[in-house]
């Protein structure tokens, strides 16, 4: 018999979890509101796949208001643009777009087939070789 004390995980909870999140709230203000940690949040996430689902809506519907908060502040002189995009940067997972390429946009490293690297490998291997007997 498992140790610890039942599970209070209702399943109607989920009907009303996407709204909650509709004016930016998080994770963990979600757990504060159900009286739970957040470990039985992430618990319940990965148990209850109708629970997981609302939460994924929720986000959602968190980070729409988010991102409307900061298009309509936009231009607004108080507007901290920097604090907001660390905001969506940490809670969203936004990230900021690289790319590295040659000249002209080439790829630098051109891929190659399996054949052809296993003789650069072959090459640089007997190269080692023969620099340790010199």
């Amino acid at each position: 018999m498992p140790a610890g004390r039942p599970s209070t995980y209702d399943p109607s909870i989920c009907a009303d979890i996407p709204a909650f999140f509709t004016s930016g709230a998080s994770k963990a203000e979600l757990a504060v509101h159900l009286g739970i940690s957040r470990q039985t949040l992430w618990d319940w996430e990965g148990k209850y796949p109708e629970f997981s689902e609302a939460i994924k809506r929720g986000v959602e519907n968190s980070e729409a208001w988010w991102v409307s908060q900061g298009r309509v502040a936009l231009r607004e002189r108080e507007f901290n643009h920097v604090l907001w995009y660390m905001n969506m940067k940490n809670r969203f997972g936004w990230s900021d777009k690289q790319e590295i390429t040659g000249s002209g946009g080439k790829d630098l490293i051109p891929p190659s087939d399996p054949d052809e690297v296993a003789r650069r490998v072959a090459f640089l291997l007997s190269q080692g070789a023969h620099n340790a007997e010199g």
